[in-house]
């Protein structure tokens, strides 16, 4: 974990102060002080803080919303909305962006034609306000996750105490509700500041053309456009490592006495939704629609459209679809390659993925020693770290060797990005197993390979499930350290849809974005046909039972 988070993240501190030329690499403060102490930077680093900002306040609150809607006020299929909320995550926001492109674009965006012909409103996708909304609608689902929880084991009755009082609703959340759900409700808005600074691939296409410049997109222009500049980008990601670092201290600042929090205790009652009106129900079973419409089929169909519709004026009845986008792609050697590169990666990734996780969380669960927790650390801290920190240190770190301009080094940066999330299935489930069973495998002589093998791996079947598909969507997807990172000869499919949007080509962009979805669906229903061929095989495989001797007939 040392190697793979720890050293990168020292290698941006050395490229910030060394620069290379001819006579070798010599130390300068010259990058650290255009970008710390000049106003070179200035407008960025609003622009970043006003963006990020806006963006974790809406998702929090979007997410907060749905929280409510099916979990307190029992939105009619409710277990239907919890997993089709939660279905954005499998989709890159980049291509959910690209979605809404082709419905928002003014005067020719499919939805603003509808709108136009309604005498409505017309949207435009291309401004600070579509930006804020796109990216918050897709980073939602990260805050609905970590906010359902915590409002489901909310005890009740303490907010039963303020209607007592006669409390109203909004006094009630004031005073009760939001501030013990602070904790996880500050947690969500710092990840979802960190995910939207370290974001440009939206910011790119929507408002970058447009003079609206950002920390992540000016990283992304060091170190692909001429003239190439690794030590400034290193010193404009410190700057953006500081501004996340201030959200990790500020919350470990406001949670720091968690006995105000504690709603959950020996003899905290069972939470169930209320029982509302079926009007309250109805409301909430909207605000869950409406979101997945937007989120999701909205934007899907719009890919579809785009797609296949390579110019529309605004005329609905001039349409003339045509498949033929999707034969020439399938015929791009560059795209060949990439999807070629984008499935090695994935596999690559997620096999050492999981196999890192699970040996962190089991060192972390059974030795609790001093090493353990520190690797546990390690592997923890890549969710506070924008993944273009990560890009900038390992073109640092391995600039000149053999790893460089190779899909290695973009599955070096996988490693690094995603073990937090892993590390933590894997503890809880590992938390759940108790140390008699492997302890029975023990006296029986098991080593400890054979433990692992044939008591922890069976008895975790269902977790290393959810690691897969969690692993192999969010490495398949990922963009944002892989465009620092790829060359001609290691494209892969996430940065060639970035391409071909960023250079006007939405038609492009939307056929391989809706390839891209077709191909993660492949895989993941393959990930679900191996899981139920094994437990068809294990609950088919034959039992053997020990023969009973009794006692008389044993030998002497």
């Amino acid at each position: 974990m040392v190697w793979l988070t720890g050293i990168p993240m020292a290698f941006v501190l050395y490229g910030a102060l060394h620069r290379r030329g001819s006579a070798g690499t010599v130390l300068t403060f010259d990058y650290l002080r255009k970008v710390f102490l000049t106003t070179a930077y200035l407008h960025p680093f609003l622009n970043t803080v006003l963006l990020a900002g806006c963006v974790c306040i809406l998702a929090t609150a979007i997410g907060f919303a749905l929280a409510l809607a099916t979990v307190r006020f029992g939105a009619y299929g409710r277990r239907v909305w919890e997993i089709a909320i939660v279905v954005p995550i499998f989709m890159s926001p980049f291509i959910g962006a690209l979605g809404w492109v082709a419905l928002a674009t003014p005067r020719t965006g499919y939805l603003n034609a509808l709108l136009a012909a309604m005498h409505l409103p017309q949207l435009d996708i291309f401004t600070f306000g579509g930006t804020v909304a796109t990216m918050a609608l897709y980073l939602t689902p990260y805050s609905y996750s970590l906010l359902r929880d915590p409002l489901a084991k909310l005890n009740p009755e303490l907010e039963e105490a303020a209607d007592v009082h006669g409390a109203s609703w909004l006094v009630r959340a004031r005073t009760v509700t939001i501030p013990l759900l602070q904790p996880p409700l500050l947690s969500s808005a710092i990840l979802m500041f960190i995910f939207a600074s370290e974001m440009f691939s939206i910011p790119g296409i929507l408002i970058v053309p447009n003079g609206y410049s950002v920390l992540s997109y000016a990283i992304l222009n060091l170190t692909t456009q001429w003239p190439l500049d690794y030590a400034e980008a290193a010193a404009v990601g410190l700057l953006l490592f500081l501004l996340t670092l201030a959200g990790i201290v500020l919350y470990r600042r406001v949670v720091r006495v968690q006995e105000r929090f504690i709603t959950v205790g020996p003899r905290a009652p069972r939470v169930t939704p209320a029982a509302l009106s079926r009007a309250a129900r109805g409301a909430a079973t909207l605000v869950c629609g409406a979101y997945v419409l937007l989120a999701v089929i909205a934007p899907t169909a719009g890919l579809a459209l785009r797609s296949t519709v390579r110019y529309f004026n605004g005329d609905f009845a001039s349409i003339r679809p045509s498949f033929g986008g999707f034969s020439i792609l399938l015929g791009d050697p560059l795209v060949i390659g990439s999807v070629q590169h984008s499935i090695v990666i994935t596999v690559v990734s997620t096999v050492l993925l999981l196999l890192i996780s699970f040996a962190v969380a089991s060192a972390k669960v059974r030795a609790r020693d001093r090493l353990s927790a520190v690797t546990e650390f390690l592997a923890s801290t890549p969710i506070a770290i924008p993944g273009v920190l990560f890009g900038v240190g390992l073109l640092w770190m391995y600039i000149g060797s053999p790893v460089y301009a190779t899909i290695w080094i973009i599955v070096l940066v996988m490693l690094a990005r995603f073990p937090p999330l892993l590390v933590r299935m894997f503890e809880t489930a590992l938390l759940q197993i108790g140390r008699e069973v492997e302890e029975a495998a023990m006296v029986f002589g098991a080593t400890d390979i054979t433990t692992v093998r044939l008591v922890r791996v069976p008895l975790l079947a269902g977790t290393i499930r959810s690691a897969v598909v969690i692993a192999s969507t969010q490495v398949f997807n990922e963009l944002t350290a892989s465009a620092l990172l790829f060359t001609g000869t290691s494209s892969v499919v996430p940065v060639v849809i970035y391409q071909y949007a960023v250079a006007g080509d939405y038609s492009r962009a939307s056929a391989l974005a809706l390839i891209q979805i077709a191909l993660l669906a492949a895989g993941l229903s393959f990930v679900v046909l191996l899981w139920a061929l094994w437990n068809a095989r294990r609950l088919a495989a034959p039992r053997y039972d020990a023969p009973i001797v009794r006692l008389e007939e044993q030998p002497t």
